[in-house]
């Protein structure tokens, strides 16, 4: 499976974001805090539709949002897809 794009609304320390990973390998890199679990989080979110790092989805809500949405472009052979995962403390729509 190839993600083409990944767009963060709200997510943990994300307000927004919106990647789309080269062609091949990449590398995240950067200062402590700056999101690169968060960006690992997310991705996981899409295969599972739950955190490794949390028991619920409330924490995983921006502070003072009230939901947060992780929307991912993938490409499994001629297959493409879009998958939108919106979720709040109490509610999740995939």
């Amino acid at each position: 499976m190839i993600l083409r794009r990944i767009q963060l609304q709200n997510f943990r320390s994300y307000e927004s974001l919106d990647l789309r990973p080269s062609e091949g390998i990449n590398l995240i890199v950067g200062d402590n805090a700056m999101g690169k679990t968060n960006l690992a989080e997310a991705i996981n979110y899409l295969s599972l539709a739950r955190s490794w790092r949390s028991a619920e989805d409330a924490p995983l809500v921006k502070e003072g949002e009230g939901n947060a949405c992780i929307r991912a472009e993938i490409e499994e052979g001629e297959l493409r897809r879009t998958i939108e995962i919106c979720f709040s403390g109490q509610e999740k729509s995939i």
